[in-house]
């Protein structure tokens, strides 16, 4: 009884099934996978940093501030500086003496040599191209 019930119900499914190719059901599975999405979403992080580190040390500007006080002197000094790239303007305030602005270009011959940023770039190529594979 059981065998002719589960029979019945097996004609039923297949009764009303549609015939699906091998390429459709690929198709369907490429748009609905998670994997894909995971992949598109990889893709642009990995652009993201990719503009990031061609910038290179123009990302923005970097600023810091330091304050000192003197016991001797009993003075405060204060210094703030600007870094754009390699250009930096930096100003000094002293208590009781003049104010100092000074300007200029300052660069590591080791960043000019070997950069991080070429390095991250060059890691990032190959995670690209193992994520393409992998997908």
């Amino acid at each position: 009884m059981k065998k002719r019930i589960i029979l019945f119900l097996l004609i039923q499914v297949l009764a009303f099934s549609e015939e699906i190719t091998l390429d459709e059901m690929l198709n369907i599975l490429d748009k609905t996978s998670y994997q894909n999405k995971i992949y598109n979403i990889q893709t642009q992080i990995d652009d993201d940093i990719e503009k990031y580190h061609k910038l290179g040390d123009f990302n923005g500007i970097v600023t810091t501030v330091d304050s000192k006080y003197s016991d001797v002197e009993d003075e405060f000094q204060t210094t703030g500086r600007l870094e754009y790239g390699p250009f930096y303007l930096e100003g000094i305030k002293n208590y009781n003496t003049d104010d100092e602005i000074i300007y200029g270009i300052e660069k590591n011959i080791k960043d000019i040599i070997y950069s991080s940023d070429k390095n991250q770039l060059k890691k990032l190529e190959y995670t690209k191209n193992i994520n393409n594979l992998e997908l």
